[in-house]
């Protein structure tokens, strides 16, 4: 497969470069100009991408793909083709599934029940009955230890672990008020520095959390719904942590640059659900748009969010994620300049309430490559 006349974001920065892509091993052949005629004997595929710009493959390193007992919610396959809907190749999927995650069982269902359509790694759960072996049974099968303050109580078992360990950082899940999130990473701060490892903290929500946070060097994660809506009154707007007043959100917004990673913490629920304040809601598809507008209205720099959806969760859990020589093509393709309306309807979640339902929006993903093969093609799935 050939991809002309992009623009690739390669070593830092943008260039008119093309990609060939080995349709066997799904490796990147070359980046460099490719001549179309000389290239047609040997490329299967050549598009033509009207210099639209080529980044690498955008991660969601926060998303509950369900399945299992709450497969009516979402499952693997409808949540992987989200995920491409959304422009995502790899995601980072929680273990508070049911059952829960934190044995080889759960994690070896999973990893059996995987598609295959993106790259979809597993979190391990941290039970309270754990000592620090039965923990690190999971290890070689997780890409992280998720550790929920309102729930788990054993410190102790943290202090052993060889994988990043992330926090959904509230005491506990009912209480609305910004120290419950403050205190949380308060307690993570004394529990990091006994065992010294460096935490990461999930859906920050207020500024002096993420204070707190990057004080001490932790890498933190932020929503689109916690920087773009307000609390309501709605409880189908109900999430957690909570939406916050427009005060707190104006903070988190201006201190963008601290925040490492930009996440959807897609987490679906049926209609009913909803209705009744089930707390969250679908976000892949709409999480890379939604930043995509804040780029063009000039809240943060195309740089800045391929930093953030595309290099740090890579980096801070361990995956070679940049459009290299040799490596799998994941790539994400993008028109900076199309405008759309986001409708629920139109998601492959099995969830269709969004709390961005009607809203206009400029910058949509176009195509969509997964280990080298095209899964999304002029907006439409091949899968």
């Amino acid at each position: 497969m050939l991809l002309k006349n992009g623009k690739i974001y390669y070593k830092g920065k943008f260039v008119n470069l093309d990609i060939e892509i080995d349709d066997e091993t799904g490796k990147i052949l070359k980046i460099e100009r490719i001549d179309e005629i000389s290239a047609g004997n040997r490329c299967g595929k050549i598009l033509n991408l009207s210099k639209k710009l080529v980044i690498p493959g955008a991660i969601d390193a926060h998303v509950h793909f369900r399945d299992f007992e709450q497969a009516y919610k979402e499952d693997f396959l409808s949540g992987s083709k989200a995920a491409v809907n959304g422009g995502i190749t790899r995601v980072f999927e929680m273990p508070n599934s049911k059952p829960r995650a934190d044995c080889l069982r759960v994690i070896f269902d999973k990893i059996k029940k995987n598609p295959d359509i993106v790259n979809m790694h597993f979190y391990g759960g941290v039970s309270d009955e754990y000592d620090e072996d039965k923990a690190k049974q999971i290890e070689n099968f997780i890409i992280g230890y998720k550790f929920y303050m309102y729930e788990d109580k054993n410190f102790g078992v943290l202090k052993k672990l060889n994988k990043r360990i992330s926090f959904h950082a509230e005491l506990n899940n009912i209480n609305p008020h910004i120290k419950n999130e403050v205190n949380a990473i308060n307690i993570i701060t004394k529990i990091s520095d006994k065992f010294k490892f460096t935490p990461h903290i999930c859906h920050i929500s207020t500024a002096d959390g993420l204070k707190m946070a990057k004080e001490k060097n932790f890498t933190v994660e932020v929503t689109p719904h916690h920087l773009l809506l307000n609390k309501s009154n709605d409880i189908c707007f109900n999430v957690r942590p909570p939406l916050r007043d427009e005060r707190e959100r104006m903070k988190l917004v201006r201190n963008l640059n601290a925040i490492d990673v930009i996440v959807s913490d897609h987490a679906p629920h049926s209609e009913k659900e909803k209705e009744n304040g089930a707390n969250g809601f679908s976000g892949i598809e709409t999480m890379l748009p939604l930043m995509l507008n804040l780029v063009n209205k000039g809240v943060l720099t195309l740089e800045q969010l391929i930093e953030k959806v595309c290099i740090n969760p890579a980096k801070i859990f361990g995956i070679n994620n940049e459009i290299r020589l040799n490596e799998k093509a994941n790539l994400t393709v993008i028109d900076l300049k199309k405008e759309w309306k986001i409708k629920g309807d139109n998601f492959y979640s099995k969830s269709k309430f969004t709390p961005f339902e009607g809203w206009n929006v400029r910058g949509k993903v176009s195509h969509v490559v997964v280990n080298g093969r095209l899964v999304m093609e002029d907006e439409i799935l091949n899968v």
